[in-house]
């Protein structure tokens, strides 16, 4: 996998405290980590878009009170009758949190906390939904590290 990486792009201890994009975080075909920290105060919510566009977005939510990641697949271009949220339980860090994403073109894998929970989702977003957003509900800081995946 460390082969196909390129194109890293990186940031450290970003303060997210509302809506955020970061300038170079995006792609359809990319491995991205991304690490909560809390600040000292209680945050409600982290949430990552990705796969954004106009129209379409995956909401990857983590809730540190209730130690739960939900993923939202509402408005990513979903077959209706299939299952579109999806929740799981995390292991209580106080508000510390490691997520990797696999993102390619119709899927995504999803590991939480270097591999104690890991998911896999098939997306049908299209193509051009390439914008990744983070948000809080609360304040909190966040590593980021994208690499574009290739040969």
């Amino acid at each position: 996998m460390k082969k196909c990486r390129h194109d890293a792009v990186v940031y450290r201890q970003v303060k997210i405290d509302g809506e955020k994009c970061l300038q170079g975080v995006c792609g359809r075909v990319l491995d991205l980590t991304v690490t909560v920290q809390p600040t000292g105060e209680l945050y409600h919510a982290f949430r990552l878009h990705i796969a954004s566009g106009e129209k379409f977005t995956t909401v990857i939510l983590y809730r540190p009170e209730h130690n739960t990641i939900l993923v939202d697949r509402s408005n990513s271009g979903f077959i209706p009758e299939h299952r579109k949220i999806r929740e799981f339980p995390v292991r209580d860090q106080g508000g510390e949190l490691k997520l990797r994403i696999l993102l390619d073109r119709c899927s995504m894998e999803l590991f939480v906390n270097d591999g104690e929970q890991a998911a896999t989702f098939t997306l049908y977003t299209p193509q051009a939904a390439t914008g990744i957003s983070f948000s809080a509900d609360g304040r909190l800081l966040i590593d980021v590290e994208q690499y574009r995946l290739g040969l």
